[in-house]
């Protein structure tokens, strides 16, 4: 009987791995999309908002949650490619937004482009010419 119990314990877990493994899995790419195609004007809206660009900027370091505007911040800040910019691959379209969010950070949000430099470190210093 607990020879029994095991193997049905095992086959449910079998199963269960199965299921977890063959679910699709995000990629960086899809990651980014929300930023990458959110309208320029949205993004323009958003930026204007402190209470937004501190909830980004949270996310971002990991201090806060995160919606898909932040996730794709994230996930084009931290997932760098040795030797390649910051959204290598993006069309002129998506970089224009990418380099919007860090121009906006280094004028506007200072002290919020400090705290993604202090999490970052060496791995971007996109922030590195802003004073800390």
């Amino acid at each position: 009987m607990l020879y029994q119990s095991f193997v049905v314990v095992c086959v449910i877990l079998l199963a269960l791995n199965g299921i977890v493994s063959s679910s699709p899995q995000k990629s960086a790419t899809d990651l980014t999309q929300p930023l990458l195609n959110m309208p320029m004007a949205d993004l323009t809206e958003n930026m204007k908002t402190p209470a937004t660009v501190d909830f980004y900027t949270k996310c971002v370091i990991g201090e806060g949650p995160c919606n898909a505007v932040g996730t794709a911040l994230r996930s084009l800040l931290w997932d760098p490619v040795p030797g390649q910019p910051i959204c290598y691959g993006c069309n002129e379209s998506q970089m224009q937004r990418v380099r919007y969010v860090i121009d906006t950070m280094k004028a506007q949000y200072p002290l919020h482009a400090c705290k993604i430099r202090a999490k970052l470190g060496e791995i971007r210093p996109i922030f590195s010419d802003v004073k800390c």
